[in-house]
Protein backbone atom coordinates (compact mmCIF):
# COMPACT_ATOMS: atom_id res chain seq x y z
CA UNK A 1 0.00 0.00 0.00
CA UNK A 2 1.20 3.56 -0.60
CA UNK A 3 1.52 5.93 2.35
CA UNK A 4 -1.03 8.60 1.33
CA UNK A 5 1.32 11.02 3.40
CA UNK A 6 4.13 10.70 0.72
CA UNK A 7 1.71 11.04 -1.90
CA UNK A 8 0.98 14.19 -1.32
CA UNK A 9 2.08 17.00 -4.58
CA UNK A 10 4.50 19.38 -4.36
CA UNK A 11 2.65 23.25 -5.28
CA UNK A 12 3.69 23.30 -8.86
CA UNK A 13 6.89 25.71 -9.29
CA UNK A 14 5.89 29.29 -10.53
CA UNK A 15 7.53 32.11 -12.04
CA UNK A 16 7.66 35.53 -10.55
CA UNK A 17 6.50 38.36 -12.80
CA UNK A 18 8.91 40.78 -13.27
CA UNK A 19 8.60 44.93 -14.14
CA UNK A 20 10.59 47.66 -14.77
CA UNK A 21 10.40 49.31 -10.98
CA UNK A 22 11.54 52.76 -12.56
CA UNK A 23 8.88 52.24 -15.31
CA UNK A 24 5.92 51.82 -12.45
CA UNK A 25 7.51 54.76 -10.20
CA UNK A 26 7.46 57.01 -12.76
CA UNK A 27 3.87 55.81 -13.44
CA UNK A 28 2.68 56.22 -9.77
CA UNK A 29 4.60 59.89 -9.61
CA UNK A 30 2.94 61.01 -12.91
CA UNK A 31 -0.51 59.59 -11.32
CA UNK A 32 -0.28 61.57 -8.00
CA UNK A 33 0.99 64.98 -9.96
CA UNK A 34 -2.24 64.16 -12.22
CA UNK A 35 -4.48 64.18 -8.70
CA UNK A 36 -2.62 66.85 -7.16
CA UNK A 37 -3.19 69.38 -10.16
CA UNK A 38 -7.13 67.73 -10.23
CA UNK A 39 -7.08 68.66 -6.68
CA UNK A 40 -5.95 72.70 -7.49
CA UNK A 41 -8.41 72.90 -10.25
CA UNK A 42 -11.26 72.45 -7.73
CA UNK A 43 -9.67 74.53 -5.47
CA UNK A 44 -9.47 77.19 -7.59
CA UNK A 45 -13.28 76.59 -9.18
CA UNK A 46 -14.75 76.64 -5.81
CA UNK A 47 -12.80 79.65 -4.77
CA UNK A 48 -14.10 81.38 -8.13
CA UNK A 49 -17.75 80.08 -6.98
CA UNK A 50 -17.24 81.83 -4.14
CA UNK A 51 -15.57 84.95 -5.14
CA UNK A 52 -18.84 85.05 -7.32
CA UNK A 53 -21.26 84.67 -5.11
CA UNK A 54 -19.93 87.17 -2.54
CA UNK A 55 -19.83 89.61 -5.31
CA UNK A 56 -23.17 89.01 -6.62
CA UNK A 57 -24.73 89.89 -2.67
CA UNK A 58 -22.61 92.93 -3.10
CA UNK A 59 -23.97 93.75 -6.83
CA UNK A 60 -27.30 93.23 -5.74
CA UNK A 61 -27.40 95.57 -2.47
CA UNK A 62 -25.13 98.42 -4.20
CA UNK A 63 -28.45 98.21 -7.06
CA UNK A 64 -31.15 98.11 -4.45
CA UNK A 65 -29.68 100.66 -2.45
CA UNK A 66 -28.41 102.89 -5.03
CA UNK A 67 -24.71 103.23 -3.68
CA UNK A 68 -21.55 103.39 -5.23
CA UNK A 69 -19.65 101.03 -3.34
CA UNK A 70 -20.50 98.27 -1.55
CA UNK A 71 -17.07 96.37 0.15
CA UNK A 72 -16.95 93.48 2.31
CA UNK A 73 -14.26 93.67 4.58
CA UNK A 74 -12.45 90.31 6.23
CA UNK A 75 -9.87 90.49 8.62
CA UNK A 76 -6.12 88.53 8.06
CA UNK A 77 -3.06 87.58 9.44
CA UNK A 78 -1.67 90.90 7.64
CA UNK A 79 -4.20 93.18 7.66
CA UNK A 80 -7.74 93.31 5.56
CA UNK A 81 -9.16 91.52 2.66
CA UNK A 82 -11.38 93.27 0.69
CA UNK A 83 -14.18 92.53 -1.59
CA UNK A 84 -15.16 95.64 -3.98
CA UNK A 85 -18.50 96.17 -6.13
CA UNK A 86 -18.11 99.29 -8.03
CA UNK A 87 -21.48 100.12 -9.43
CA UNK A 88 -19.99 102.07 -12.25
CA UNK A 89 -16.87 102.31 -13.86
CA UNK A 90 -16.52 106.37 -12.95
CA UNK A 91 -16.62 105.24 -9.24
CA UNK A 92 -12.39 105.18 -8.17
CA UNK A 93 -11.66 102.74 -5.77
CA UNK A 94 -9.45 104.60 -2.71
CA UNK A 95 -5.37 103.13 -3.04
CA UNK A 96 -3.72 101.04 -0.68
CA UNK A 97 -1.89 104.33 1.66
CA UNK A 98 -5.45 105.78 1.36
CA UNK A 99 -7.07 102.82 3.09
CA UNK A 100 -3.89 102.20 5.64
CA UNK A 101 -4.70 105.55 7.25
CA UNK A 102 -8.46 105.74 6.73
CA UNK A 103 -10.28 104.62 9.74
CA UNK A 104 -13.14 103.81 7.15
CA UNK A 105 -13.70 100.28 5.11
CA UNK A 106 -12.38 98.40 7.92
CA UNK A 107 -14.68 98.01 11.56
CA UNK A 108 -15.33 101.45 12.25
CA UNK A 109 -17.62 101.09 15.53
CA UNK A 110 -18.43 97.72 17.47
CA UNK A 111 -22.38 97.92 17.50
CA UNK A 112 -25.07 96.01 16.75
CA UNK A 113 -26.94 98.27 14.55
CA UNK A 114 -24.95 99.58 11.09
CA UNK A 115 -23.53 102.95 11.64
CA UNK A 116 -24.55 105.41 9.00
CA UNK A 117 -22.25 108.81 8.38
CA UNK A 118 -24.14 110.86 5.79
CA UNK A 119 -21.40 113.25 5.39
CA UNK A 120 -17.78 112.67 6.55
CA UNK A 121 -15.97 115.05 5.48
CA UNK A 122 -17.28 116.77 8.04
CA UNK A 123 -17.50 114.30 10.70
CA UNK A 124 -15.42 114.96 13.54
CA UNK A 125 -14.82 111.75 15.07
CA UNK A 126 -12.97 110.49 12.29
CA UNK A 127 -9.27 110.65 10.97
CA UNK A 128 -7.87 111.45 7.30
CA UNK A 129 -10.97 109.84 5.14
CA UNK A 130 -10.24 108.24 1.76
CA UNK A 131 -9.83 110.70 -0.68
CA UNK A 132 -11.82 109.45 -3.83
CA UNK A 133 -14.63 111.29 -3.38
CA UNK A 134 -16.47 109.80 -0.63
CA UNK A 135 -18.89 111.66 1.58
CA UNK A 136 -21.74 109.27 2.32
CA UNK A 137 -20.37 105.96 4.52
CA UNK A 138 -22.62 102.96 6.03
CA UNK A 139 -21.06 99.81 8.05
CA UNK A 140 -22.78 97.08 8.96
CA UNK A 141 -20.76 94.11 11.13
CA UNK A 142 -20.63 90.79 9.62
CA UNK A 143 -21.21 89.11 13.31
CA UNK A 144 -23.02 86.28 14.97
CA UNK A 145 -25.98 87.13 16.28
CA UNK A 146 -25.39 85.19 19.49
CA UNK A 147 -21.97 84.52 19.61
CA UNK A 148 -21.06 88.34 18.60
CA UNK A 149 -17.89 87.40 17.12
CA UNK A 150 -17.19 89.46 14.16
CA UNK A 151 -16.30 88.31 10.78
CA UNK A 152 -15.83 91.23 9.27
CA UNK A 153 -17.95 94.85 7.96
CA UNK A 154 -20.54 95.34 5.49
CA UNK A 155 -19.68 98.99 4.16
CA UNK A 156 -21.06 101.24 2.00
CA UNK A 157 -19.95 104.23 0.23
CA UNK A 158 -21.29 107.26 -1.91
CA UNK A 159 -20.39 110.43 -3.60
CA UNK A 160 -23.28 112.19 -2.36
CA UNK A 161 -24.02 113.04 1.09
CA UNK A 162 -27.56 111.40 2.20
CA UNK A 163 -28.84 109.25 4.68
CA UNK A 164 -30.82 105.52 5.02
CA UNK A 165 -34.13 105.03 5.54
CA UNK A 166 -35.23 102.58 7.99
CA UNK A 167 -36.10 100.03 5.30
CA UNK A 168 -32.92 100.90 3.92
CA UNK A 169 -30.86 99.45 7.21
CA UNK A 170 -33.14 96.66 7.59
CA UNK A 171 -31.82 95.62 4.03
CA UNK A 172 -28.20 96.58 4.97
CA UNK A 173 -28.46 94.53 8.43
CA UNK A 174 -29.98 91.12 6.31
CA UNK A 175 -27.11 91.77 3.65
CA UNK A 176 -24.57 91.73 7.02
CA UNK A 177 -26.58 88.49 8.13
CA UNK A 178 -26.69 86.83 4.64
CA UNK A 179 -22.76 87.69 4.36
CA UNK A 180 -22.11 86.04 7.71
CA UNK A 181 -24.00 83.01 6.84
CA UNK A 182 -22.03 82.43 3.22
CA UNK A 183 -18.93 82.90 4.96
CA UNK A 184 -19.62 80.03 7.58
CA UNK A 185 -20.78 77.83 4.45
CA UNK A 186 -17.77 78.52 2.48
CA UNK A 187 -16.06 77.32 5.24
CA UNK A 188 -17.44 74.52 6.17
CA UNK A 189 -18.63 75.47 9.89
CA UNK A 190 -22.07 73.96 10.38
CA UNK A 191 -22.65 76.00 13.41
CA UNK A 192 -22.23 79.67 14.73
CA UNK A 193 -20.98 78.11 18.07
CA UNK A 194 -17.74 77.59 15.73
CA UNK A 195 -17.64 80.68 13.93
CA UNK A 196 -13.91 82.03 15.82
CA UNK A 197 -12.38 79.16 13.97
CA UNK A 198 -12.86 81.29 11.12
CA UNK A 199 -10.77 84.95 11.25
CA UNK A 200 -12.28 87.22 13.07
CA UNK A 201 -12.19 90.87 14.75
CA UNK A 202 -11.04 91.09 18.31
CA UNK A 203 -10.16 94.45 19.12
CA UNK A 204 -12.11 96.46 22.01
CA UNK A 205 -15.41 97.80 21.32
CA UNK A 206 -15.21 101.23 19.87
CA UNK A 207 -17.61 103.91 19.60
CA UNK A 208 -18.23 107.20 17.81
Amino acid sequence: MVDPRSSSKRPAAYSTPTFDTQEALEGMQQRRREQQQQQQQQQQQQQQQEQQQLEGLLAQLSDSLQVDACVLVTPTAIGFKRVWHMRSRDVIKPLTDELEISQLFKVLVDQDEPTVIWDVGNHPGLGAPPTSGFRFYAEALVKGEHSGTILGSLCLADRQSFTLSSDQLAILKESASSLYDLLLWEAGVESEEDDNRLPHFTQNRKSL
